[in-house]
């Protein structure tokens, strides 16, 4: 009788253990990453793997959505160019509240950087900034020097949803020019 006991409870674990593994696979496939650091890195490993599909699991679906109904061809050239970006050995994150950067009007979900101005339909929360080595010529002594320096290398817009962090994608229009002299 103990036996059938002992039996049927190891069956009954391993039901738990199956069905939790498959809820866990369901949440992986679902996209986005339980933290920025996640995100950041699993955004690096799509870029290193040229993996489209899984680029855009990491960006909030109703994002994706809107970017599919009103500018589907931006959608794609934004994934072409993260799929054309040369990834650092040694990557880092770093996160920047929107909360602090004066540029950013959460009120209208609007970002103004030089002469364009980004709209986002789903309003981001920070800025994750990857930062890692790169070359950059600085002047030493009157000569040109290159030098390696951690820099940034890529920022994206993200926020969280329902205890997962997704990027976010802006709808870029040009603000009014001012006239040339």
């Amino acid at each position: 009788m103990k036996s059938n006991i002992f039996a049927r409870t190891g069956v009954l674990v391993i039901v738990a253990v199956a069905v939790l593994l498959g809820a866990a696979g369901v949440s992986f496939a679902a996209g986005g990453a339980s933290s920025p650091q996640e995100l950041g890195s699993k955004r690096v490993a799509a870029v290193k793997a040229q993996n489209k599909a899984e680029l855009i699991a990491l960006i909030n679906p109703k994002s994706v959505e809107y970017m599919n109904e009103k500018d589907p061809g931006k959608l794609e050239e934004v994934l072409k160019t993260w799929l054309e970006m040369e990834m650092p050995p040694n990557p880092e994150f770093v996160m920047q509240s929107l909360k602090d950067i004066p540029d950013y009007n959460a009120a209208s979900q609007t970002f103004a950087v030089g002469p364009a101005t980004m709209y986002f339909p789903i309003a981001p929360t920070d800025l994750l900034v990857l930062i890692g080595d790169r070359e950059v010529t600085v002047n030493e002594d009157g000569k040109e020097v290159v030098q390696k320096k951690r820099a940034p290398v890529a920022i994206d817009a993200v926020m969280q949803e329902g205890g997962v962090w997704y990027i976010v994608l802006p709808v870029i229009s040009k603000t009014q020019q001012p006239a040339q002299q």
